[in-house]
């Protein structure tokens, strides 16, 4: 597993740090951090500061990880020049063919409903240039889930790629494997005629058999699936603090800004609410004929 690691120097990579060493000391995995120079500083420096600017940035960056009380788990130091962090990242990732981002959010675990992303994250999980491991600001090693890798499931395109990410990081880091699907129940009829309202009774509903045979059709290995009814979101958090899970996977139908107007992303808000690390994996293009 290589690990790019987005580091800022502010508190908002704390948690990305100790989630670095975490998954370098129990998945041995091979961490990059990198810090993104913006372009539109090289136009205001001289030659002589761009030249020295990425030599100045690692050493800052080792200092910060120093400071962090942690061993270092990092392989490599990397400073780049680009457009943008997000943009920045996104080459490194391809350029290595990375397992993922690791970048910290604005927000602490301890009050996840009314947190923020933060620009860079929530711009990453727009474009996902690679999988992205969001991290709760505060988040500390000793704070991590003792339980299983947690795999939210659609159990349909956009999942296919999650499953087989959370199938990986649960044999590298030795744990469990948990699977939930969420059946989401509608509070409100959407139309005005009660009897255009189809009852549920006789749309297809999902089963702990049905995940089961979802994902055994994908080769992936559980030891247990989990079926819920409720708002999505709120109950992926649930059953995450109840399995007390490492890390909540899942995948992204990859919504267009536009698209995001009209549906939201479940991704991007669980990763936004939750009080320990999302890994969301973008999801592969539908089958010709399937609807998702």
């Amino acid at each position: 597993m290589r690990w790019i690691a987005g580091l800022d120097f502010n508190d908002r990579c704390t948690g990305a740090l100790q989630m670095a060493a975490w998954l370098r000391a129990n998945a041995q995995a091979d961490l990059v951090a990198l810090h993104v120079l913006p372009d539109s500083a090289r136009r205001m420096l001289l030659i002589e500061a761009i030249a020295s600017a990425p030599e100045v940035v690692v050493e800052n960056m080792r200092r910060l990880v120093a400071q962090a009380d942690i061993e270092d788990p990092f392989t490599e130091y990397r400073a780049d020049w680009a457009s943008s962090a997000e943009e920045g990242l996104g080459f490194a990732a391809q350029r290595v063919a990375a397992t993922g981002v690791l970048i910290g959010k604005a927000a602490g675990g301890s009050a996840p409903v009314f947190g923020g992303l933060g620009r860079v994250a929530r711009r990453l999980l727009r474009q996902l240039p690679a999988p992205v491991m969001v991290v709760p600001r505060d988040l500390a090693a000793s704070g991590i889930g003792k339980g299983p890798i947690m795999l939210a499931t659609l159990l349909d395109s956009s999942s296919v790629p999650a499953a087989a990410a959370a199938d990986a990081l649960a044999k590298a880091l030795q744990r469990n494997l948990v699977v939930v699907a969420v059946e989401e129940v509608s509070r409100h009829v959407p139309v005005l005629r009660p009897e255009a309202f189809v009852p549920l009774s006789v749309i297809e509903r999902l089963s702990v058999a049905r995940v089961r045979e979802w994902t055994s059709s994908h080769g992936i290995e559980t030891t247990q699936s989990i079926v819920r009814e409720g708002e999505r979101v709120q109950v992926l958090l649930d059953v995450a603090r109840e399995q007390d899970a490492a890390v909540i996977v899942c995948g992204s139908r990859c919504l267009s800004l536009a698209q995001r107007i009209f549906a939201s992303s479940t991704a991007s808000e669980l990763a936004r609410c939750a009080d320990r690390p999302v890994l969301v994996v973008p999801g592969q293009p539908p089958e010709a004929g399937v609807r998702t």
